[in-house]
């Protein structure tokens, strides 16, 4: 019997985590693991006859989860069960929503010619390497392009939760270096993903730096320079005064420690227009050493409009008596 061939028991959760990060088709993963496959149809069902905010609550219960680490009084076998069933969940779930916000109900979703032609102008450089987008070029191309609605659709699974116009990367650039630091425009951001943001901001004049654990090798196509760390120990390695996180997955564990860490002056997250589809709204209230608010200026500035929302945390002066 071949490796790929023996029952989850027989698995270890690392290599079952390597198998998955090679990015298997849904139909390999409910093959080998039926059992699981019929949870996870179960779970989504459930969630979609909750309503909306079914999935999107179930996804942020899910990405939570994944943030903790595994609990070692279950055996490995109820581990890779556990795993490969938040795995099939996750996948099923992104399905749906990709057909729900494209509006294609049958089919491959795609673009027609001239909208893809279009799009591809106004937010890549070529294939899917984004590029900081022209407000003008933006303002003209989104009302003409009618497919437009299925733009995040076909992106998201990439890892592509916004695009990032050229105005609110020099705006963050510059908030960067307007916090007194040892290293004035010196930004690191957490949860990087392929480092678009990052590189951006290298590019408008600051020291920006990206981190990413690396956890979803399977959708993102991490560039060379994001370093492989998780968020708690690149904020204790780089000691930042600015960090930024775009599109944190909901309810995540990690931007905790962003609030715990004492060198940290403003915190900037780029979330999304509702609570369950980004950020730790738990953590965000229930710290106590920041102001913070939501910026629409910088909102508007983050593409397409009214998707996402930018969080804005200072540091509260600490009054000397």
């Amino acid at each position: 019997m071949s490796t790929e061939q023996r029952s989850p028991a027989k698995r270890s959760l690392v290599a079952i985590e390597r198998w998955l990060a090679t990015n298997p088709s849904l139909e390999d993963v409910a093959a080998r693991f039926p059992a699981e496959w019929q949870q996870a149809m179960g779970e989504v069902k459930q969630a979609a006859a909750g309503g909306a905010g079914g999935g999107a609550e179930l996804a942020r219960r899910l990405g939570a989860q994944r943030g903790r680490p595994a609990d070692r009084m279950q055996s490995e076998a109820a581990r890779v069960s556990d795993r490969v069933r938040s795995h099939m969940t996750l996948r099923l779930l992104q399905a749906v929503a990709v057909r729900s916000e494209s509006g294609v109900e049958e089919g491959r979703v795609r673009f027609g010619l001239l909208n893809g032609w279009l799009l591809q102008r106004v937010f890549f450089e070529k294939g899917l390497r984004r590029k900081p987008v022209s407000m003008g070029a933006y303002r003209i191309a989104w009302p003409l392009a009618w497919e437009r609605r299925r733009l995040m659709a076909l992106v998201r699974p990439n890892g592509i939760y916004c695009f990032y116009s050229g105005a609110f990367v020099r705006r963050i650039a510059g908030m960067a270096r307007a916090v007194g630091s040892a290293q004035p425009g010196a930004v690191l951001e957490i949860a990087a993903g392929d480092g678009t943001l990052t590189r951006f901001l290298r590019d408008a004049g600051a020291a920006a730096h990206a981190t990413d654990d690396h956890s979803w090798a399977s959708t993102i196509d991490y560039a060379d320079d994001v370093e492989r760390a998780d968020a708690r120990t690149a904020l204790r390695m780089h000691s930042p005064a600015t960090v930024v996180c775009s599109w944190p997955p909901p309810g995540n564990l990690f931007e905790r420690a962003v609030f715990e860490t004492p060198s940290v002056q403003t915190y900037i997250a780029v979330v999304g227009a509702h609570e369950s589809e980004a950020g730790a709204w738990d953590a965000y209230r229930a710290q106590d050493a920041f102001d913070w608010s939501v910026d629409e200026e910088l909102s508007a500035l983050v593409l397409p409009s009214g998707r996402s929302r930018v969080l804005v945390f200072r540091r509260r002066a600490v009054s000397s008596r």
